[in-house]
């Protein structure tokens, strides 16, 4: 799931709903069961679309686009008997986000609370145009946050590294404070070993840990 909305896409739904005439433009991502708008563009208070709401994929006129059981256009939704059960919007044009690995990451659609029948193929095609252009933003955008994790991972890896390496100095003058029987210095690079391993060991482990994954695994 995205956490920002990249900026090229709230340009390209702008684009869709100056060139259609569309009351709104919007982008979906479709998870699991359900469908989530991410962004929209225009009034979508009368169709009851707004960005963040998720409702049931069933429930959707993408989702019968995607399954072929509507076409990507529906000019008038009154005429369309997959339709009759849904309430919407009059008129719909959709076509899928594919990415480079042929995963469908959402929707791209445009939607009236009028009928429109001069919508036609040449309408879907510019939709796919512009689908494949933002279908390309977005494997960028998850190319980029790879990249990011695996510097965060890196420089975590080599902090550390170089903790471990303050605990072993700490751990050697502790035993010379030993030889010397100083407590108190024994106590103090003992201290110090310990917050430098825990901070170590935070740096290592990831964000959220499920239950039993630190677990070894010839134990499990």
């Amino acid at each position: 799931m995205l956490s920002e909305t990249p900026p090229a896409i709230d340009e390209a739904l702008a684009v869709v709903r100056e060139v259609l005439g569309m009351d709104v433009a919007y982008f979906s991502s479709i998870d699991g069961e359900e469908q989530q708008i991410l962004s929209l563009t225009g009034d979508g208070t009368t169709l009851e679309i707004w960005p963040g709401r998720v409702v049931p994929l069933a429930d959707t006129y993408c989702d019968r686009m995607l399954n072929g059981r509507i076409g990507n256009v529906v000019p008038d939704a009154s005429q369309e008997p997959e339709l009759e059960s849904l309430a919407g919007p009059a008129s719909y044009i959709g076509v899928p986000l594919e990415l480079h690995d042929g995963s469908v990451f959402g929707t791209l659609c445009a939607a009236s609370a009028a009928a429109r029948n001069d919508l036609g193929e040449r309408d879907v095609r510019f939709m796919h145009v512009l689908a494949r252009v933002l279908a390309a933003e977005l494997d960028r955008e998850e190319l980029r946050k790879a990249f990011v994790e695996l510097d965060r991972k890196e420089r975590d890896r080599a902090h550390a590294i170089a903790l471990y390496r303050e605990v072993l100095q700490e751990l050697v003058l502790t035993r010379y404070a030993l030889d010397r029987r100083d407590d108190k210095a024994t106590s103090t690079h003992l201290e110090r070993a310990t917050q430098q391993t825990r901070a170590a060991v935070e740096c290592l482990l990831p964000d959220e840990i499920e239950p039993g994954s630190l677990r070894d695994t010839e134990e499990a």
